[in-house]
C-alpha cells in the first residue's frame, strides 16, 4: 500500500488530482485506506461489481434465478442506484421487508444483508457523480488476475483495490 502512495506522490507532487480507489465492500480495507491516504485528496468508490452482486441476491430469492422478473428488478435497481438514488432502493428493499407478508426466511435474509451492505457503504455509492466525474466505478481488471500470482495477503488486498491517479480534475 505504501509503494502505491509513494507512486502516486511521485506522479501528482502537488495534490491537485484526486487519486480513485475502486474497492470492494471490507470495511477494515476502507479504514485502512482512509489512514494511508491521510492528507492526500482522495475518492473512495464501492466497486459496482460488489453492488449488482447484492442487487442478483435480492433478486434471486424473490423471483427465482434467471427470471425476466428478477433481470428487470436488477437493471431498474441497478439505474436507480447508478442515477444516485441509493436511498430510494434501501426504502424501496425496507418496504418490500415490511409489507410483504408471505416472504420466506431466505429472502428476508438477502433483504436484510443487501440493506445493511448498502446502507454502511453509501458514502461511497455515490454514482451519479463519479461517472460525471469520469471516475471509474469497477475493478474488473483487478479482478481476473490469477490466483497464483496473488500468494500472499498483502498482494490478496491489492486484488480488491484498484487505485488511479484520474487525469480529472485537471483544470
Amino acid at each position: 500500500m505504501m509503494e502505491i502512495l509513494k507512486d502516486a506522490k511521485v506522479r501528482n507532487p502537488d495534490n491537485r488530482k484526486s487519486l480513485v480507489a475502486v474497492m470492494d465492500g471490507a470495511l477494515c480495507l476502507w479504514s485502512l485506506l482512509s489512514t494511508v491516504l491521510a492528507g492526500v485528496k482522495w475518492v473512495g468508490i464501492l466497486d459496482i461489481i460488489h453492488v449488482v452482486e447484492y442487487l442478483w441476491k435480492v433478486a434471486n430469492s424473490l423471483y427465482g434465478e434467471n427470471t425476466r422478473e428478477g433481470k428487470k428488478w436488477v437493471y431498474d435497481h441497478l439505474m436507480a442506484i447508478l442515477q444516485g438514488r441509493v436511498g430510494r432502493v434501501i426504502g424501496g428493499m425496507k418496504q418490500i421487508l415490511n409489507k410483504r407478508k408471505k416472504l420466506k426466511s431466505g429472502q428476508k435474509k438477502a433483504l436484510r444483508e443487501t440493506i445493511k451492505y448498502f446502507e454502511n457503504h453509501r458514502q461511497w455509492m455515490r454514482y451519479d457523480e463519479y461517472l460525471a466525474s469520469g471516475y471509474p466505478i469497477g475493478s474488473v481488471a483487478v479482478h481476473i488476475i490469477p490466483p497464483d500470482i496473488v500468494h500472499n495477503k498483502a498482494r490478496r488486498i491489492f486484488c480488491f483495490c484498484l487505485i488511479d491517479l484520474s487525469l480529472q480534475g485537471d483544470a
